[in-house]
């Protein structure tokens, strides 16, 4: 979760047992919930903590890039949300790049859209897609690797921060695992290559 200035949080649903709903989506190692959700049948019960305050938005901050994959894409609309808000002391440019295994499987990607077609001027979307169809796709195809976030990426400075959020993988590769104990870690793979240092990139 994150929020401006520490005063603020995600947008959240009303609780309450005794519902059921099963997911009409597909479930992709080497995910850790979604395949654990895939087993769950009915009066299996999950614990849910949270919402929990992860970082917040700086008005500091020049150009954010903001690098998902899959369901990591959460945190990252949080983020756009607070910051592009009218209220918002923010005024950052934002680059999103975001990886998928197709197109079918962009999460929630009418309201990115959305919110790149309010705000030309303050962020562009890059997507990215393991496998995409011969014809009709728009964005890119392949998974993020350095070149992808040199090319898309805005370069190091200290106004620059980078957030990461996705797969274990994906995370490992892009900026280095987090800590045993769940905090930052150090900063290691395509970023650390790139000349980003710990204090301009965030990983949920």
């Amino acid at each position: 979760m994150v929020s401006e200035g520490g005063g603020r949080g995600g947008r959240g649903g009303r609780g309450g047992g005794g519902v059921w709903a099963r997911p009409n989506f597909s479930f992709l190692s080497p995910g850790k919930l979604t395949p654990h959700l895939a087993k769950l049948r009915r009066g299996d019960t999950l614990d849910i903590k949270g919402p929990m305050l992860k970082t917040h938005v700086s008005p500091t901050w020049r150009h954010v890039g903001l690098v998902a994959g899959g369901t990591g894409i959460t945190p990252m609309l949080q983020v756009l949300h607070a910051a592009l808000a009218p209220s918002s002391t923010c005024k950052a440019a934002f680059t999103l790049v975001y990886g998928s295994v197709t197109p079918g499987d962009v999460i929630c990607k009418k309201e990115i859209d959305a919110l790149a077609a309010a705000h030309p001027d303050r962020l562009k979307v890059v997507y990215t897609v393991d496998a995409a169809p011969a014809r009709g796709w728009p964005g890119s195809v392949g998974r993020i690797d350095r070149a992808l976030l040199a090319r898309t990426l805005p370069p190091p400075s200290p106004d620059v921060q980078v957030l990461v959020c996705g797969p274990g993988p994906m995370v490992k590769a892009v900026c280095g695992d987090k800590a045993e104990d769940k905090s930052q870690g150090p900063l290691d793979g395509h970023l650390k290559a790139m000349g980003y240092d710990a204090t301009m990139v965030f990983k949920f």
